[in-house]
């Protein structure tokens, strides 16, 4: 059996790198709530049923929001898809901070 050499571009490998880096934070945010339970449930005083309602809402958030931008991405430019992706989720990631503590609880 023969292999074919295939070369790559700097610009792939630079592609390469930042898929990698958004999809290592992109996990990374998603796993960074259940260390963080018992902190939330004593700063917000919630109980083990709210807890677990902002677990499945995270959850379903992600995994709903999926859909229309798998479509999306396969529809149109996927860079410019991915880079809004990465766009909204840092916008929303930094707005989360300017909650008031009022709406933080349900």
């Amino acid at each position: 059996m023969s292999f074919k050499s295939i070369s790559v571009t700097p610009y792939q490998i630079r592609l390469l790198a930042v898929l990698a880096l958004i999809t290592f934070v992109n996990f990374a945010d998603r796993q960074a709530v259940p260390p963080l339970v018992p902190l939330i449930r004593d700063e917000f005083a919630l109980t083990s049923t709210q807890i677990s309602h902002l677990q499945v809402s995270l959850q379903a958030v992600l995994a709903l929001a999926s859909i229309p931008f798998g479509f999306f991405a396969d529809r149109f430019q996927g860079s410019r898809i991915i880079a809004g992706g990465v766009i909204f989720w840092s916008f929303a990631t930094i707005f989360t901070s300017h909650v008031p503590r009022s709406l933080c609880c349900f």
